[in-house]
């Protein structure tokens, strides 16, 4: 994290020169791209992987807790004191409206408390954090000595003051601390991170279109890519009908689509995400789409077994199907985005 803070994140704040004022469209989107075209333009093909990296080490760094798709904010002294949340804040901006990946992976609590100043927190949010157990066993618990020995057992429920005398107002009880622990816990850390939004007015936008603006914080499995999505998003450049080159790049496509259809249903080391990311630099969509659509190329006179991409132009580039053999062209493929990947990660 602090090799981030101190490199790509400060690579990011750099290049931001204007902070203009809101519109007054009506239209998250369109306000959004009034503001992307006010700013002083950046060489956004160029940081969209910029952007994706960036905003994974901020998901798996120390301000954060929960699960992969839905994270609260920690107490983090440390992080606080060298202002972590404000700059997450402002590479969250920073992404959304110069084309980097939506940074979908907030939870909906958190997002709602940013939006409206309010949140109603479920035990939910408290997934795959040192909480979550605590929090369950006292839920389970029907009997007062069952109660307080589930109290006692846990250090964390002790540190935060709970009494293992609570038991006739246990419901309220476990409200209150399911409260404390995503909202006034780690509330110093969420308005510094609300202060972060500022940058390019994005936190007045998400108060004024929260829903629409969900989309772009919080995951929603309606947005989660599809095979079928990724089909229409590349257009294929062919060549001429009736060529040997056209006949080769039929039976190349056909792989291909076999190929993300395995990655949508898990049979494959890749997911969808890693296949757009390899491609264009963003693992989701960007808020406001790509600046131009995404293109499959062929190597046709490339003898390489494996596929290449330009992420500026985004451009993917597929070898061509040697032969019949589905799995060692899937295998080919797979070796070629995960090390195409691995390239850009920090060490």
């Amino acid at each position: 994290m602090t090799r981030l803070i101190s490199n790509n994140c400060l690579m990011v704040l750099q290049i931001i020169k204007n902070y203009p004022s809101l519109s007054q469209s009506q239209n998250l989107d369109s306000e959004l791209t009034i503001i992307r075209q006010v700013e002083k333009p950046l060489l956004v093909n160029a940081c969209r992987e910029l952007f994706r990296l960036s905003l994974k080490q901020l998901q798996n760094s120390e301000i954060f807790l929960g699960s992969k798709e839905s994270k609260i904010f920690n107490l983090n002294l440390t992080a606080l004191e060298k202002e972590k949340h404000l700059l997450a804040g402002k590479i969250f901006a920073i992404s959304i409206i110069h084309g980097g990946p939506r940074p979908n992976f907030v939870s909906k609590t958190v997002f709602n408390y940013l939006a409206n100043g309010s949140g109603y927190p479920m035990l939910e949010d408290l997934q795959n954090t040192p909480f979550h157990k605590a929090i369950c066993d006292i839920t389970a618990s029907e009997t007062i000595e069952s109660f307080q020995k589930f109290i006692s057992s846990h250090d964390k429920l002790l540190d935060l003051g709970v009494s293992p005398a609570s038991f006739e107002n246990k419901d309220k009880l476990i409200k209150e601390i399911i409260h404390y622990l995503v909202i006034d816990r780690p509330r110093r850390g969420l308005e510094q991170f609300a202060e972060g939004l500022k940058m390019l007015s994005v936190l007045s936008l998400i108060m004024k279109y929260p829903e629409q603006a969900s989309s772009l914080f919080c995951f929603k499995k309606e947005t989660h890519l599809t095979a079928k999505y990724l089909n229409r998003l590349f257009c294929v450049k062919r060549s001429s009908v009736g060529t040997q080159r056209r006949l080769l790049e039929s039976q190349t496509t056909a792989f291909w689509r076999d190929y993300l259809q395995n990655c949508e249903d898990g049979d494959c080391q890749v997911s969808l995400s890693d296949v757009l990311a390899f491609a264009t630099g963003c693992n989701t969509e960007p808020a406001l789409g790509f600046d131009q659509q995404p293109t499959i190329e062929f190597l046709h006179d490339d003898p390489s077994l494996f596929p290449k991409s330009n992420t500026c132009a985004l451009i993917l580039y597929l070898p061509i199907v040697a032969s019949d053999d589905y799995e060692m062209y899937k295998n080919n493929l797979t070796f070629g985005i995960l090390n195409g990947l691995a390239t850009f990660e920090l060490p």
